[in-house]
């Protein structure tokens, strides 16, 4: 159903098709809204609304489609750090809350804990006072660092690199972290993987990472170990991406590693796995990635493996946010209302998070506040579960 649960989401569609058919919106809205979100229709309009929708749309349901579709199952998987690992994380961590305190020092909290109503959580955060403006370039640069320390070393060294030659006041901070880093062997991540994937011989898959270091690292691993791998990527030419695609649909490639620049527009129903190698905190995003297989025209089941490193942040987003509110198995339309009412109107759900955790001085604290963000999206989802109601009532 195309409609995010409001009136003007009708008349917008409509008028779209039948320019003119409900007037002004305005008129529209005094005529129809019973209430000032135009979430509810006043019930003596609401017959005369259904009558003039059914002049130009037909509502059919997915089940009553004939269309077949498949199972999705997740599997995550929590990986134990070696002792190098976890010194390397707890250093990174230190170090971008040393960034943002230098930064944020005066910035009063995002998400007000002494609230006891976790339903007006967006509410709450409006209500801050004498909040300063974000700090939109710091989050921007506190989030590529902490995906590419979830990502590899590699991929961590890499943008360490970046921030040495754009900020040489912090090298005696940096060169220790890089130094950490490069001692790092094969990364127990790359390690799962390639545990999973040999677990499972014979299937294609699409692999999923932020960081185009960590993608070709992973394509080196593969091949390495006798699996067939290509890396999709923005660089590549349209020619060259379509080649690439043409020979994992024919079978001549076992695994395709990309960044989310694959995570729109392609179909590989020929695929039945995608592992999220990087778990990206935007849910949209993991959603589309799914997409890539779990579509019409796919006859099989699929599988979504998740992988991260136990007692990081991603680990806690994976279990508290992800797993709990099942937002793997959620579509994107149910997805996009919980985000779109989650939202703040300075931060996306990527920096949301990383607000709680540059602020959580103790890693209960963390988990205390991803646990109130679960709250406020189970209770959105609740309220939209009542919503497609307002769908029916409206289109059937």
């Amino acid at each position: 159903t195309p409609l995010c649960n409001k009136l003007t989401d009708i008349y917008s569609i409509v008028d779209l098709l039948y320019p003119g058919i409900f007037g002004t919106e305005k008129s529209f809205r005094n005529k129809y809204f019973a209430d000032k979100q135009g979430r509810v229709c006043r019930p003596e309009m609401k017959d005369e609304l259904k009558k003039v929708v059914s002049k130009v749309m037909v509502r059919t349901l997915r089940k009553d489609s004939g269309i077949p579709f498949t199972e999705r199952f997740i599997y995550s998987f929590r990986i134990n750090s070696s002792r190098e690992e976890m010194l390397l994380y707890d250093s990174v961590i230190r170090y971008m809350k040393t960034i943002y305190n230098a930064y944020e020092n005066k910035r009063t909290g995002l998400i007000n804990l002494r609230s006891p109503n976790y339903i007006n959580f967006k509410d709450n955060r409006a209500k801050t006072i004498g909040r300063p403006k974000v700090n939109y370039l710091l989050m921007k640069e506190l989030i590529t660092l902490q995906q590419s320390l979830a990502s590899s070393p590699r991929a961590l060294i890499k943008s360490l690199e970046n921030r040495r030659e754009k900020y040489p006041l912090e090298i005696p901070i940096i060169d220790p972290i890089i130094s950490l880093a490069s001692d790092i062997g094969t990364y127990s991540k790359v390690q799962k993987l390639l545990e999973t994937l040999n677990g499972i011989p014979g299937e294609q898959a699409i692999i999923f990472t932020l960081r185009l270091e960590t993608a070709y690292m992973l394509c080196d691993n593969l091949n390495e170990n006798y699996m067939t791998a290509r890396v999709y990527e923005g660089r590549l030419s349209g020619y060259e991406r379509q080649a690439l695609i043409d020979e994992f649909r024919r079978g001549k490639i076992q695994y395709i590693v990309a960044t989310d620049t694959a995570a729109e527009g392609l179909n590989l129903q020929n695929a039945t796995i995608v592992v999220n190698y990087d778990l990206h905190w935007n849910p949209m995003k993991i959603e589309q990635r799914i997409g890539r297989i779990h579509r019409r025209g796919q006859n099989k089941d699929v599988n979504i493996f998740n992988l991260v490193m136990k007692d990081t942040i991603d680990d806690y987003v994976l279990k508290v946010l992800f797993e709990k509110i099942d937002l793997f198995k959620m579509t994107i339309g149910g997805i996009e209302s919980i985000l779109s009412e989650i939202r703040d109107d300075d931060f996306s759900v990527e920096e949301t998070i990383l607000d709680i955790i540059m602020r959580s001085s103790k890693k209960r604290d963390i988990e205390k506040e991803l646990d109130q963000l679960r709250e406020s999206m189970e209770y959105i989802r609740e309220q939209s579960m009542l919503r497609e109601e307002f769908s029916k009532g409206i289109l059937d």
